[in-house]
């Protein structure tokens, strides 16, 4: 999925601008993400990490597409980090 988007901002001419975020514990960025609709899921390591994408407008428009695990198949409710 990061190739594909990276990919599409490629090809965009400058339309669309690719920010990867990786919101700390307790700070501003998680508390964005958070707001967004973006939701938080364990790691084994008990750790918090956050799965979506955020797009926004020049004006004021924001979309949230939360993705609550990277896969369905999981059998557990964790994330193991790669």
């Amino acid at each position: 999925m990061r190739d594909l988007l990276h990919e599409y901002a490629g090809l965009s001419r400058g339309k669309v601008i690719l920010e990867e975020v990786n919101p700390e514990p307790f700070t501003p960025a998680e508390d964005e993400a958070a707001s967004d609709g973006l939701t938080a899921a364990p790691t084994e390591s008990g750790e918090q990490v956050y799965f979506g994408l955020v797009g926004t407008n020049r004006i004021d428009g924001k979309e949230a597409i939360p993705i609550s695990r990277p896969s369905a198949s999981r059998s557990s409710n964790t994330i193991s980090p790669r």
